[in-house]
């Protein structure tokens, strides 16, 4: 499938770094399977084959001179059936440079800003990491980027993108040694976010017992409850399971809270909600 449209036959021309093979996969029924890709006439070029799924956000390198052989499971979930959930993406062969990648995370900040952070050991010659987002269309943009600063050891980095994007999200990091050679992180995944509506009643507060009443909240999800005091000392955290119909959460801390300002914190998945507490009168 391509643009909308479906093919049977496709002419094109040699393979070159940035094309795709789309795949249109309808009628799948909810269980694991496995796909054999078996490449002919592909081991002489200077490419790098990959199988990415932009429901999971995951990608796998293809073998050019044998078959790949990888499993994919179908669930209930939104995306997990789409017919265009596969596509194989050809991409530069790659140089082996002198860094690894320990791990690579992102996360959703209260103020749905995104934190992106990344953890490298033997950084050698790197010059730079560039950070990169895309959304489901997995064609990655460049956010920022970053001087190396670990030489010949190991470090982590951070960048915070701020542009409050609500739908699902990828993020990669990005290795360029002194010499243009590159190397990728691991693509991380964020799932689209919503909003929901939560006050705290009342407010103030005894610091005793704690009412929180809200709406569009995820039914069966679990979620956590965070206080922080105006130091930024966690002095209560909670988790919750949202039964259908519910519309409040008492929170009861195991120990009354003092008299002060407080941030009072929901996350769930694909949501956070922050919000001033205020407690007098104990």
């Amino acid at each position: 499938m391509r643009s909308g449209k479906k093919l049977s036959v496709e002419t094109r021309g040699r393979i070159q770094p940035g094309d795709s093979i789309c795949y249109n996969m309808s009628n799948l029924r909810e269980q694991s399977y496995q796909l054999t890709i078996d490449p002919e006439n592909l081991s002489g070029l200077n490419t790098e084959a990959w199988f990415m799924d932009r429901f999971t956000g995951t990608q796998q390198l293809l073998q050019m001179d044998s078959a790949s052989t990888i499993t994919i499971t179908i669930n209930a979930q939104p995306g997990s059936k789409a017919a265009n959930r596969f596509y194989i993406l050809f991409t530069p062969r790659l140089v082996v440079l002198p860094v690894t990648f320990v791990s690579a995370n992102a996360y959703r900040k209260a103020n749905r800003e995104v934190l992106v952070e990344w953890k490298v050991e033997n950084e050698i010659n790197i010059r730079q990491y560039e950070i990169e987002r895309s959304k489901a269309d997995m064609h990655f943009t460049k956010l920022a980027e970053q001087v190396s600063v670990f030489n010949q050891s190991s470090g982590s980095y951070f960048f915070t993108d701020v542009d409050k994007e609500s739908g699902a999200l990828f993020y990669r990091v990005k290795a360029i040694s002194n010499d243009g050679a590159v190397q990728y992180s691991r693509i991380m995944k964020l799932a689209a976010t919503y909003e929901v509506q939560a006050e705290i009643f009342p407010n103030p507060s005894d610091g005793k017992t704690i009412h929180i009443t809200g709406k569009e909240w995820p039914t069966g999800q679990k979620v956590q409850v965070t206080i922080t005091d105006a130091a930024g000392r966690v002095v209560e955290r909670q988790g919750h399971t949202m039964s259908s119909g519910r519309s409040e959460l008492t929170i009861t801390p195991k120990q009354t809270l003092a008299e002060g300002y407080y941030q009072l914190e929901i996350n769930g998945p694909g949501f956070s909600r922050s919000m001033k507490l205020l407690v007098t009168g104990n």
